[in-house]
């Protein structure tokens, strides 16, 4: 078994599929609940204990600097945001890679499901009877050996938006990443190395319906309860919200 040292939030992207929601902040700092998405994520790990706290951001950045005093947790940017895929990101961190946990800065965790101890390298899942993206299929000794990103229809696990990552499986993907295609997902970093040096990589399975990743615009005014056109009422569920990004 070994204990999480750090919490890794990444939260450089742009939130393209967000639209206008994201003309003037970044997707983590949109309302849910009366507070921006990472702040509520980051109290929650803070509520568990999680001390070492990172977050990567790129995308009006400035907008996330509050964070740093508020929190008091450390912000580190990714410069190449723009033109790669999330693992830029890791990159940015490569350094405190070890037994972390590291988790998209645009999720909602509907209830406590983190562990603090694991036995093995993993990605956060749940059975899921009609998945679109994002499948995970395990060999016989129940290692992820493949994330089918367009399984239409699939019925088994459905990867969510938390992968840890163990000190042994870290020290390998510090040394492969700088050759590995900058335009994939980190996930499939984790999961090539995990495969080539043989080390555990397993799926964590949580239960359905509890942690959310809000992947375009309409699925967010859904979840707070605006209709998909009536979008100016977001203004209206900000300010109710009373709640400033500073």
């Amino acid at each position: 078994m070994f204990k999480i040292k750090n919490v890794i939030i990444l939260a450089a992207g742009r939130g393209s599929r967000m639209l206008d929601l994201c003309k003037d902040k970044p997707k983590p700092l949109l309302m849910y609940n009366g507070k921006p998405l990472i702040e509520s994520i980051i109290e929650y790990f803070q509520k568990k204990k999680f001390k070492n706290i990172y977050i990567v951001v790129g995308y009006l950045s400035d907008k996330m600097s509050y964070l740093s005093k508020k929190y008091n947790v450390k912000l580190i940017k990714n410069e190449n945001w723009e033109n790669t895929n999330n693992i830029s990101s890791i990159k940015c961190v490569r350094n405190l890679l070890s037994n972390s946990l590291i988790i998209n800065g645009d999720v909602i965790i509907k209830e406590d499901c983190v562990s603090t101890k694991y036995k093995s390298s993993c990605t956060y899942t749940e059975y899921n009877d009609s998945i679109n993206e994002w499948s995970v299929e395990t060999n016989e000794k129940g290692n992820i050996i493949n994330f089918n990103k367009n399984p239409n229809n699939w019925n088994g696990l459905y990867q969510r938006e938390i992968t840890v990552i163990s000190k042994k499986l870290a020290k390998y993907i510090n040394k492969d990443i700088d050759n590995f295609d900058e335009q994939e997902y980190y996930e499939i970093l984790v999961l090539e190395t995990s495969k080539k040096y043989n080390i555990d990589f397993v799926p964590h399975v949580i239960d359905k319906n509890i942690i959310y990743d809000l992947d375009n615009k309409d699925e967010f005014l859904k979840e707070i309860s605006i209709a998909e056109d009536d979008f100016d009422k977001y203004s209206d569920y900000v300010d109710m919200c009373s709640c400033e990004d500073k």
